[in-house]
C-alpha cells in the first residue's frame, strides 16, 4: 500500500513539475518574444513600445517649439528616437516666424529634429507672402537643406496658380518652388516681385 501511495505521489509531483515547466516556458515566451513587424518592402520595422491615444505631441529645442501635432494616436519606438502619428494635425516651425501647418494620415518624426516624413499630407505655408496649399502622397522635410520634398500626385494650390505633378520641391533658403515629372499649371495672376 505504501509503495502505491509513493508511486501516486511521484506521478503527481512529475505531473505538477511538467505543468510548472510548461507555465514557465509560456511566460518566458510571452515576456521575451517580440516578433518584428515587416513592411511590404520586406524590411523589418521597429515595434512600438509606448502608445498614446488622442494626444498632443510637442518637441522643443531649448525654449523654442520645433513642432506640435495633435494625433488620434502616437507610438514611440523602442529606442525613443522616432514617434509615429496617425491622423495628425498641427504645426512645424521652420525658423522664427516661418511655420508649416500640417495635416497627414500618418507621420514619422525623428525626435532629434533631423527628419519629418508624412503620408497623405496637406501642408499650408507662405512663400514670399503667397499662401500655398500643397497636397501630396508623401512629404519629407530636410532641415539641413531647408527643403520640403514631396512625391506622388502633387497639387500646389495658391491664389496665383494651380500646379500638378508627381514631384515637388520647396527650397526655403532660395525661395524656389518646383513641381516636376508630368507637371501642368494654370496661372491665375502674376507672382509678386521682391522689393
Amino acid at each position: 500500500m505504501m509503495a502505491s501511495i509513493k508511486k501516486s505521489v511521484q506521478k503527481g509531483l512529475r505531473f505538477r513539475g511538467l505543468i510548472l515547466i510548461a507555465l514557465v516556458c509560456i511566460c518566458a515566451y510571452a515576456l521575451y518574444y517580440q516578433p518584428k513587424k515587416v513592411s511590404s518592402s520586406g524590411i523589418a520595422q521597429k515595434r512600438p513600445k509606448v502608445i498614446f491615444e488622442e494626444v498632443t505631441v510637442t518637441q522643443f529645442d531649448g525654449e523654442h517649439i520645433l513642432w506640435e501635432m495633435d494625433a488620434q494616436s502616437a507610438q514611440l519606438d523602442e529606442q525613443g528616437q522616432d514617434i509615429y502619428l496617425d491622423a495628425a494635425k498641427g504645426t512645424f516651425v521652420l525658423s522664427g516666424d516661418q511655420v508649416l501647418n500640417l495635416q497627414a494620415d500618418k507621420g514619422r518624426f525623428v525626435l532629434d529634429g533631423s527628419r519629418m516624413h508624412l503620408t497623405g499630407a496637406h501642408v499650408h505655408f507662405n512663400m514670399d507672402q503667397v499662401p500655398l496649399t500643397v497636397l501630396m502622397d508623401q512629404l519629407d522635410w530636410h532641415p539641413v537643406l531647408r527643403r520640403l520634398v514631396g512625391k506622388g500626385q502633387v497639387q500646389v494650390l495658391s491664389p496665383l496658380a494651380s500646379v500638378f505633378g508627381n514631384r515637388f520641391l520647396a527650397d526655403l533658403r532660395t525661395h524656389q518652388l518646383k513641381v516636376y515629372e508630368q507637371a501642368s499649371a494654370t496661372i491665375k495672376g502674376p507672382w509678386p516681385t521682391k522689393n
